[in-house]
């Protein structure tokens, strides 16, 4: 008995949805459709908010300064400290030509560190940072792993694809020579027959061939699914915590990094004491720079406009990198002494 039979073609399955989200830039990649990890919320703080004058400080330079208190919570020592300081310091000196500052045991300007709610939340955010970039790290891996779990899916489908189209083309074949033999289209002889019958065989065996592919097809297609299940629920928990992220540290910016402050006799504007307390820093670069804005402060100037300059209220990528004045920065202080 000739069969007459066709195997279905197997459609590759159908890609997940992106799930419709509010979280920050989010994007679908690739054709697993996975979203995009949001971009996190930034950290550029404002820096120092302080606009107090000292009092007669240009007469009476070099300002002495002494190193206070360090709060250990910092986990820097009055070395390192001391070094930062004399950065900042140079910022100042190297374009007046002057010697603004000078480090004594007695200084009256005191630098002091005390940590407070302001660098816990930093360091509370620098390790939710570290978690996503190692969670975004396990995205991108299973990604990959996923892109070539489909290069060898399609490879298998585009194989099974040829081998029943073979199929069907031995099946058409056989059915010809079959109706032939019924009609007496051809001759019925033994060796005719025999022809038939070791065709079909033949179909046979490429029948069982193409069985086995499609078992190995859908057995690679669930494995790839189940891949892209378990990827996309990876992904809605990471954004999840994207969001939670941003909706903690949104309003890191808010807040000081350092403050400048000063007590005068109300009477005669006498100065009696200053200090310079920093509150947060991230990195080496920006304690550097904090000082260096709290120094200006305590050499007498306020804000500057530009917001490239070491003296802008806010700590912006404009200025944040900074190792020098900005040209505001000189000018403002040659303003203010008279140079």
């Amino acid at each position: 008995m000739i069969v007459r039979s066709h195997f279905p073609r197997y459609q590759a399955p159908a890609a997940p949805t992106c799930p419709n989200r509010s979280f920050v830039r989010e994007a679908c990649v690739g054709f697993i459709l996975l979203c995009a990890v949001a971009v996190l919320a930034p950290a550029a703080g404002a820096q120092q908010q302080s606009n107090i004058r000292a009092v007669g400080s240009c007469s009476a330079l070099p300002l002495t300064y002494q190193i206070g208190d360090i709060d250990p919570q910092f986990g820097i020592s009055p070395d390192v400290l001391r070094t930062a300081i004399r950065e900042a310091i140079a910022m100042w000196e190297s374009p007046t030509g002057r010697s603004l500052f000078t480090e004594t045991a007695t200084g009256e300007l005191v630098i002091q560190m005390v940590y407070d709610e302001r660098q816990g939340q930093w360091e509370a955010r620098r390790q939710a940072e570290r978690a996503l970039a190692e969670a975004r790290d396990m995205q991108e891996a299973r990604t990959a792993q996923l892109e070539s779990l489909r290069t060898a899916l399609d490879a298998r489908v585009a194989a099974y694809d040829r081998s029943v189209e073979r199929l069907n083309r031995m099946i058409a074949r056989q059915n010809e020579r079959v109706g032939a033999w019924n009609a007496g289209e051809v001759e019925r002889t033994e060796t005719y027959q025999a022809r038939l019958e070791r065709y079909q065989n033949a179909i046979d065996q490429m029948q069982q061939r193409v069985e086995q592919e499609a078992h190995t097809v859908n057995a690679l297609r669930d494995r790839y699914n189940e891949h892209v299940r378990r990827a996309n629920r990876a992904t809605e928990a990471l954004n999840v915590e994207v969001g939670r992220f941003n909706a903690q540290f949104a309003q890191a910016q808010a807040f000081n990094q350092g403050v400048y402050r000063t007590r005068t006799l109300e009477r005669t504007g006498e100065r009696l004491a200053h200090s310079i307390t920093v509150y947060h820093f991230h990195d080496r670069d920006d304690l550097r720079l904090t000082l260096a804005h709290e120094l200006g402060h305590a050499l007498g100037l306020g804000h500057v406009d530009d917001e490239r300059a070491v003296m802008h209220a806010v700590n912006t990528e404009a200025n944040r990198a900074r190792t020098t004045l900005a040209a505001a920065d000189v000018q403002a202080l040659k303003q203010l002494c008279g140079w």
